[in-house]
């Protein structure tokens, strides 16, 4: 449940989007570090095993 502040209801508002898209930001982040992760182990191995 939302509580608008009187003083400032626009604040109270904008509060939820913003955290979503923090969220969303943080997720997409995370995902590709792992896929660069993943992605350089598998060339690591791949020039490894060419050796």
């Amino acid at each position: 449940m939302v509580f608008l502040n009187p003083r400032r209801p626009c604040v109270a508002l904008c509060d939820r989007p913003e955290a979503a898209l923090t969220n969303a930001d943080t997720t997409r982040t995370r995902l590709l570090e792992a896929l660069l992760h993943e992605a350089l182990d598998l060339a690591s191995g791949t020039l490894k095993a060419a050796e």
